[in-house]
């Protein structure tokens, strides 16, 4: 898909993209996909060690959700830009060019601390 696709009137449009990461076993054992790690963990672990040489990605979003706990109930809340421009954010990607694909593909994210504050 190409950025002309992805455009419509200079508007970033959104198509949903499923995020998380699980091997071929993991994927014939039903299990869900990983979406979210440490960085610290990540780059010593063995799970996601190999995606950090040779994954890396930066993946344009319109923004995130993040929970919050009110009332003793979980809030959803959807993080953007102040101005309705795209944000790019780090991720690992285990897709592999001229290879044929025997693992689910998708992104994941990672974070530590993110900021509210655009």
């Amino acid at each position: 898909m190409s950025m002309d696709d992805l455009l419509h009137d200079c508007e970033l449009l959104f198509i949903g993209v499923t995020r998380g990461y699980r091997t071929s076993k993991e994927a014939a054992e039903k299990k869900k996909p990983w979406i979210c790690a440490w960085v610290e963990k990540s780059l010593t672990g063995r799970y996601f060690r190999h995606l950090f040489r040779e994954g890396r990605a930066i993946i344009p979003a319109g923004g995130w959700y993040e929970r919050t706990v009110e009332n003793g109930k979980k809030q959803p809340w959807y993080i953007t830009c102040k101005v309705n421009k795209p944000i790019f954010m780090a991720g690992l990607n285990n897709l592999r060019p001229y290879i044929h694909q025997t693992v689910e593909v998708g992104s994941l994210s990672l974070q530590k601390f993110q900021g509210r504050e655009w």
